[in-house]
């Protein structure tokens, strides 16, 4: 029987970093979103010197000074909000499972490895099937954190299309693009 071998570093700098890196401070083509506590911080490429910062309250304000919005707007700003906070979270949270995940994968793997060379030295023990079994558990896991991901990808495509009709929509943000 040949075992197939999880790669549980593979899955960490594949899964976890990027995921980590993005969450924390997310730069995508034309602007860059930070978090500042629980405050969203947009900085535009072309107008560098402008803050853009939406509250969890749904306020948005331009360089510290409050915007008043429409209803249309609010509604915007506020569905903006929700989704670029339930976005960081996810992305959080799947950051966190998939280096759980790696570790659980080296140490199964690392113990099972050291259980087969032991057996084998001395003929008493075969870990070869329960390393076997390992390996399928923590496929299968990896498989639903890359399922997990691809979704996160959607809310993330969902989101820039919400960027784009907030800045499109909300005048203030709109003159920002303009004055460009």
């Amino acid at each position: 029987m040949r075992i197939k071998y999880f790669n549980p570093a593979l899955l960490f700098v594949s899964i976890f970093l990027p995921l980590f890196l993005w969450a924390q401070n997310m730069d995508v083509d034309d602007f860059n979103i930070e978090l500042d506590e629980k405050n969203i911080l947009i900085k535009l490429d072309s107008a560098p010197w402008t803050e853009i910062k939406i509250t969890e309250n749904s306020d948005l304000l331009i360089n510290g000074e409050r915007i008043d919005l429409d209803r249309r707007e609010q509604k915007l700003v506020a569905e903006y909000y929700d989704q670029t906070m339930a976005l960081i979270q996810n992305a959080k949270k799947l950051g966190f499972e998939s280096v759980k995940l790696a570790l659980e994968a080296i140490a199964k793997t690392s113990l099972y490895g050291i259980s087969a060379l032991v057996g084998e030295v001395f003929g008493e023990y075969d870990a070869e099937e329960e390393l076997e079994k390992v390996t399928e558990e923590m496929d299968k896991k990896a498989r639903s954190l890359e399922l997990r991901g691809k979704k996160l990808e959607k809310m993330g495509d969902q989101l820039q299309k919400l960027h784009a009709e907030l800045f499109w929509n909300v005048k203030p943000l709109r003159q920002l693009l303009e004055d460009d």
